[in-house]
């Protein structure tokens, strides 16, 4: 991701990331009373990189910044009938 500016005048902004993520996904056919049944493991932010997804101007004096997700998983099972 490039750097994002948090100013017009681009006095202020969150540095460019590289960020990476993992997705793995397995189903099973044919299983009795299931058609098919899916497990699915995401990873976000792999690196666990540490930086600012973004800013915004408050008013003259202040701006608001907010940090990028922490490394994160997520996990989905999913079945039809």
């Amino acid at each position: 991701m490039a750097q994002r500016p948090g100013t017009y005048t681009n006095t202020l902004y969150a540095p460019p990331r590289f960020t990476m993520g993992y997705s793995a996904r397995y189903s099973f056919y044919n299983i009795s009373h299931v058609n098919n049944l899916t497990l699915q493991f995401n990873i976000y932010n792999l690196t666990n990189a540490r930086t600012w997804s973004s800013l915004a101007v408050g008013d003259t004096t202040s701006y608001t910044a907010y940090p990028m997700t922490p490394r994160t998983f997520y996990g989905t099972v999913s079945a039809s009938f």
